[in-house]
């Protein structure tokens, strides 16, 4: 069962069956460009779990933008292992009534490593994590 079907079945999302389906990486990589970030930002195509558990660079920042519940929980603790000292970890959708397992998600991640921040908390719609 996919993530988005098991959490509209729970009512924490209303996405349709075809949604996440049409991410494009020509469009991702044509946002890069047109933000000037080819030197800092490298795409990396494929699902989460086929991508990041094989990226052994250290991270100082990452956005982690999943919608779900289950998907969040899996980037942060992926990443959370290759993130730096002082570095960030950005949620999206926290705050967003369309995507509720998404703030499921950041909600168990803090708690779980809560002894391990330097900081966190909301601004605006993202929720932030700073490593010790």
């Amino acid at each position: 069962m996919n993530y988005a079907k098991r959490e509209r079945e729970r009512a924490l999302t209303a996405a349709s069956e075809k949604a996440f389906t049409s991410t494009s990486y020509e469009y991702v990589k044509k946002k890069i460009k047109k933000l000037g970030l080819e030197d800092m930002v490298i795409p990396v195509k494929g699902f989460f779990q086929d991508t990041l558990p094989h990226l052994r660079s250290k991270l100082c920042f990452a956005l982690v933008d999943c919608d779900l519940k289950e998907s969040t929980i899996f980037c942060a603790e992926t990443i959370w292992q290759n993130l730096v000292t002082k570095g960030r970890i950005v949620f999206d959708d926290y705050t967003c009534r369309e995507f509720q397992g998404a703030r499921l998600g950041i909600e168990f991640f803090v708690n779980k490593h809560k002894t391990q921040f330097a900081g966190h908390g909301l601004m605006n719609r993202l929720y932030y994590v700073v490593k010790k």
